[in-house]
């Protein structure tokens, strides 16, 4: 009896290895990832995520090319200010008479060295300005899956002119300014197409009761708009 009850032991053993599925390669481009949704082929979503990393890469040099930029002009900047005062350091130390008549010479000296100054920040500025705007270009990008009819424009115009505000609450306004603009639009597209199918397709001589821009301009055309007003004496 024992040999029988062990070749019973085996055989349940060997059936219910037989059922166990080996799970798939998922490292295959032709796996298909489920999403929430709907599914994406592999080689799809890799060349998304590749796209993805690409641009997050050119992001990170384009701001470490800014900062570097930013540094650079900060650096001439102080060299330059060390720079002049040295010199003029020098000059009272050699001439610590201060003499009237030579103020014209003063000032022509004084005058190149003002402009300079003034140029070189007015470039760190700029620089610091085109950083910032990119960065809120970026914040903007991902807020558009957010507040979808928003204008990228439209969000640093409104970010300018109220600092205050958060660039959520920005992109918020943008996205309700263009969504009633596009309602406003179909609501008076759709009340003058109600209106003209109110009027009357003949006038009281008998022809097409239609504005100079609805005139039909082949003979199919006008045969249409005869055949609907057959249709509206029908319905009368």
């Amino acid at each position: 009896m024992e040999p029988k009850e062990q070749d019973v032991k085996e055989e349940k053993q060997d059936s219910s290895s037989a059922d166990v599925k080996e799970p798939k390669d998922s490292s295959s481009e032709e796996e298909v990832f489920e999403g929430e949704s709907r599914a994406i082929p592999y080689a799809r979503f890799k060349e998304k995520a590749l796209e993805a990393r690409e641009l997050k890469s050119e992001i990170e040099r384009i701001k470490a090319e800014k900062d570097n930029e930013i540094h650079r002009a900060t650096s001439q900047l102080q060299a330059f200010y060390e720079s002049e005062l040295a010199k003029v350091s020098r000059e009272r130390s050699t001439d610590p008479i201060y003499d009237l008549d030579d103020e014209p010479k003063i000032n022509e000296k004084i005058t190149p060295i003002a402009n300079e100054i003034k140029e070189l920040r007015a470039e760190l500025n700029s620089l610091r300005s085109e950083r910032e705007t990119e960065r809120l270009r970026n914040d903007i990008s991902k807020l558009q899956a957010v507040y979808p009819e928003l204008d990228e424009e439209h969000v640093l115009v409104v970010k300018k002119a109220r600092p205050k505000w958060s660039l959520d609450e920005c992109a918020e306004y943008s996205h309700k300014y263009f969504e009633d603009r596009v309602k406003s639009k179909y609501s008076a597209m759709i009340s003058k197409k109600k209106e003209a199918a109110k009027r009357p397709l003949l006038d009281g001589e008998g022809r097409l009761n239609i504005e100079p821009s609805q005139k039909p301009k082949t003979f199919e055309e006008a045969k249409k708009r005869m055949l609907e007003y057959a249709k509206q004496l029908d319905r009368s």
